[in-house]
């Protein structure tokens, strides 16, 4: 099966408002253009997570309008900047659905809500880890996807880019029987790695790219001290799910206006 993940769309209630210097609505047309454009097209799409930059009603009224002409299955978790109020109130029908699981072929796919609540940084905490827990046990032999928003893979230091479980959560699907892999965003920035055994893959933002200054002083002096964005660039993510819980991702990236970096 082939899946696009989308994640950090931080989409705004009014027409041709920016932020981090982008235009989110502009940014998402031209992701969903270059993702349907090819020959073989998605068959699901993952949106994982800041689907808005500031929860509202209009903000996810707006998103739902944009991603109606993708003729896929759509499945979404929140982030920390979005409402789990709004997203199932506003966003969620028409195809866009906030699921605990489905299945995509011989997989099982497990949607995972990381968002604290006021913070930056993300958590599961024991209800949704016991979610996996009984996930894994109900399908032993199946290869797992998790979708969550906050990275398992920390881009730097800073308190906000953290996943306070991302251990626990490696050490439950480096025991399952099968493969299994992690899907993410929150870092604005793509993000490969293996830990025991267990794939770990952060999507680039759809809305624009961001910079992480691992430098102490930068990062005790706060956020916006350690970290800055790239408002012309954007990118998203294809997921190839194989056989045997084989993972093939390919990560797209494109400008506003020049062709490269």
């Amino acid at each position: 099966m082939k899946i696009l993940q989308l994640s950090d769309l931080h989409f705004t209630p009014e027409p041709g408002s920016r932020i981090y210097g982008s235009d989110p609505f502009a940014s998402l047309e031209g992701a969903l253009e270059r993702a349907f454009g090819g020959a073989e097209p998605p068959e699901l799409m993952i949106v994982t997570g800041d689907l808005t930059e500031d929860g509202s009603s209009a903000s996810y009224r707006r998103l739902r309008e944009a991603l109606r002409a993708c003729d896929v299955p759509i499945c979404v978790v929140p982030g920390n900047h979005d409402s789990r109020k709004e997203i199932v109130q506003e966003l969620c029908g028409d195809g866009i659905a906030w699921q605990r699981a489905t299945d995509a072929g011989d997989w099982r796919i497990v949607f995972l809500d990381s968002k604290v609540a006021g913070e930056g940084y993300g958590g599961l905490g024991v209800e949704e880890l016991a979610t996996l827990d009984d996930e894994l046990r109900a399908h032993p032999t199946r290869p797992f996807l998790v979708a969550l928003h906050h990275s398992v893979v920390p881009p730097c230091p800073a308190r906000g880019c953290q996943l306070d479980d991302a251990a626990a959560l490696v050490a439950r699907l480096a025991r399952h029987e099968a493969r299994c892999t992690v899907v993410a965003g929150h870092a604005h920035v793509p993000i490969q790695e293996e830990r025991d055994g267990v794939a770990l893959l952060t999507c680039p933002s759809v809305c624009a790219a961001g910079r992480h200054s691992s430098d102490p002083a930068l990062v005790d002096a706060g956020f916006w001290a350690s970290h800055s964005f790239e408002p012309e660039r954007h990118g998203f993510q294809f997921l190839e799910l194989g056989a045997g819980g084989a993972v093939a991702n390919e990560v797209v990236e494109f400008w506003d206006s020049v062709q490269g970096p």
